[in-house]
């Protein structure tokens, strides 16, 4: 028998320190940051092979190129693999999400699994002009806009750690969010702020 409804336990968060909001004082200081704690976003997989078609229907959400991400209702959602996409949610809308996917799911009986990921997976949001080069100065991937454009997801090694690393522009600010296990975030956190701190 399918749930009908979800209880979320209160997400403690694994980072370690407020926000930082960081503006350049100088020309020789170019890093103009704001990182803020993403931990209690909604996080979901749906994984299998009829993951797209449930998406389509859950929510109209198109066919989306590896890497892409699209519109939903709930937010955003993002295409990891052809058979596993990333849905990243405002807290609070989190279980309607998943209550409109196991839907789906059950009336079509799909072989698709939807999971939520919030709980075990940290999040910090990384928002400025010098966003791309704080990551690039932690993880290989190539932060340009030409390479990384907005609405883009993929994994890399930030500070020798597996991130989920998108870029969801807000604010007409560039803006990435840095999802990945929950263990890891205060490490990931600390090693970004070593990183600010030397300018």
């Amino acid at each position: 028998m399918m749930p009908t409804s979800f209880v979320r336990p209160t997400l403690h968060s694994p980072l370690p320190a407020p926000a930082l909001d960081r503006h350049p004082s100088s020309e020789a200081e170019p890093l103009h940051l704001l990182l803020t704690d993403a931990s209690a976003d909604g996080k979901i997989t749906v994984e299998g092979a009829e993951a797209a078609a449930v998406l389509a229907e859950a929510w109209g959400v198109p066919g989306l190129a590896v890497t892409a991400g699209g519109e939903a209702p709930v937010g955003r959602v993002y295409c990891l693999r052809p058979d596993l996409f990333f849905v990243h949610t405002e807290a609070d809308v989190v279980t309607a999400a998943l209550e409109a996917l196991v839907a789906v799911v059950a009336r079509r009986n799909a072989f698709v699994t939807v999971t939520d990921v919030t709980h075990g997976r940290a999040g910090i949001r990384v928002q400025g002009p010098g966003s791309a080069e704080l990551l690039s100065r932690l993880c290989g991937l190539d932060f340009r806009p030409a390479a990384f454009p907005d609405r883009t997801a993929r994994f890399g090694s930030l500070a020798k750690t597996r991130q989920l690393l998108i870029r969801d522009d807000r604010d007409g600010m560039t803006t990435f969010f840095v999802f990945g296990p929950r263990s890891l975030g205060r490490y990931v956190w600390e090693a970004m702020m070593g990183v600010v701190g030397r300018g």
